[in-house]
């Protein structure tokens, strides 16, 4: 007896299966590293295509589950439609454009960061030149 399955249903149920491991790699990724279940994120990957739907509290945290998931193998694209409770913006992105991420006190700028001497050290004179 011949299977009645056109070349199109067949191509998806391949894709279906080839694209489980890689919904459960991006929801064991997110678990281990991010803390979120993949009740509060959920996954659907289709030919590569991972869709990421949810809530979580901070908007940086859906920003950053979505580029997780890009490095996975086997995602060739995200969409990210994660919803957030809270707009952390303009805590990332303060006047000296870094922030500390659990805080909203900026990092001093990168060239205006104080070196701390030994003790019992000196600077070395000036020496005038003789002119």
């Amino acid at each position: 007896m011949q299977s009645k399955v056109s070349d199109g249903a067949r191509h998806e149920m391949s894709t279906v299966g080839a694209d489980t491991p890689v919904r459960r790699d991006i929801e064991d990724l997110l678990r281990r590293r991010m803390w979120i279940h993949p009740e509060q994120v959920r996954v659907a990957v289709r030919d590569g295509v991972a869709t990421l739907t949810g809530t979580v509290d901070r908007r940086s945290t859906a920003g950053i589950a979505a580029m997780l998931t890009t490095d996975v193998p086997g995602v060739s694209r995200v969409v990210n439609r994660i919803r957030f409770d809270f707009d952390d913006t303009d805590l990332v992105r303060s006047k000296v454009s870094r922030t500390h991420p659990f805080s909203a006190d900026p990092f001093p700028p990168a060239g205006k960061r104080r070196r701390r001497r030994k003790p019992g050290r000196r600077m070395p004179d000036k020496v005038a030149s003789a002119g």
